[in-house]
């Protein structure tokens, strides 16, 4: 099985299992508060790598009149996003995003980016969807 193939399968395994979204809940509310950014209008969020959706999930709570995408590779992990209200398609992230250009808010990467071979093409894809004074945030453990 090919590299890309098995990472594939890794995801659709992960996202085929029972998702706890609740447990994300500090995680975003800390995040959140660290940003500032007025979540009361009608942003335009690209979560990528977006898998269940938690993030939306999280944010469409907040204010349900954010539009909130997201792409995954995982097509088990988009089919749980889009229950939870995501405009989530399946796409690699290391290919040209199936969005136009300077059409976010914000780019969000949450743990991702070590995950990637082509972090340049990751960042520039990023800077291409964002708006002009758009918000790029990358999160990655330590």
């Amino acid at each position: 099985m090919r590299k890309n193939q098995q990472n594939i399968q890794f995801y659709e395994d992960y996202y085929s299992k029972e998702y706890d979204f609740i447990g994300d809940e500090k995680y975003y509310n800390y995040l959140l508060s660290k940003i500032y950014l007025n979540f009361k209008k009608p942003l335009k969020i690209l979560d990528v790598g977006c898998g269940v959706g938690a993030l939306g999930f999280f944010l469409l709570r907040k204010n349900p009149k954010l539009k909130i995408s997201g792409i995954d590779i995982s097509k088990q992990g988009v089919k749980t996003a889009q229950k939870n209200g995501i405009d989530a398609k399946v796409a690699d992230i290391g290919q040209k995003w199936p969005f136009k250009s300077g059409y976010f808010d914000l780019v969000f990467g949450q743990e991702i980016i070590e995950h990637l071979v082509n972090t340049d093409f990751f960042i520039n894809e990023s800077a291409r969807v964002l708006r002009k004074d758009g918000l790029f945030i990358i999160t990655t453990p330590n």
